[in-house]
């Protein structure tokens, strides 16, 4: 369990380093993890993802499966009263090569995911199935071009993309919002 983290940061006022790589990587069958909290009200112990070279947080290969990922501010330091932006240079999630029954997001809104600033896709699924994005808060402020809400590409397919009372506010006009592929389940009623 990974709760309360600041990564990617000096104690100077807004001065970051970025990890030269992912700033989370889980491959080869790692599973049932949790970064993130499952609980409330505990002063929103976000962790906090920076500015790392490719993705905060990528997902690789078959057996990589069941893990969770909430509670997470993506692009932001929380350093100060205004948060400053820190995007990843690919992306905030990547779901990659057969990841499976994973899932990004919370239904209570203290414990979703804020996707405050990112370059290509917030939510990346590519060669990827059964997972479950629903209940994050995408904002898109450094709006770029090529910039993606979520992004599911290259054969991924069954992925559930919402639930019933978890639904994603996406705003700030982005290339897209959903750039998606047939196959996967899009706002479940």
């Amino acid at each position: 369990v990974l709760v309360g983290a600041e990564r990617c940061k000096t104690p100077q006022p807004f001065v970051a380093h970025p990890n030269e790589g992912n700033g989370i990587l889980l491959i080869q069958g790692a599973h049932d993890n949790l970064l993130g909290t499952l609980d409330l009200g505990l002063n929103f112990p976000f962790n906090h993802y920076g500015p790392d070279r490719d993705y905060n947080i990528r997902l690789e290969g078959t057996g990589t499966s069941r893990n969770l990922i909430t509670a997470g501010y993506f692009g932001s330091s929380s350093a100060f009263e205004v948060p400053v932006l820190l995007p990843a240079g690919l992306g905030g999630v990547a779901l990659l090569d057969g990841a499976q029954s994973n899932i990004v997001g919370h239904e209570h809104g203290e414990l979703a995911n804020r996707f405050l600033a990112w370059n290509g896709p917030g939510i990346l699924l590519d060669s990827s199935s059964g997972n479950t994005i629903y209940g994050n808060y995408m904002t898109g402020v450094n709006i770029l071009s090529g910039v993606v809400g979520i992004d599911i590409r290259n054969g991924s397919k069954n992925n559930q993309i919402g639930k019933p009372g978890a639904r994603h506010r996406i705003n700030r006009g982005f290339d897209d919002s959903l750039f998606i592929q047939f196959g996967n389940e899009i706002g479940i009623c």
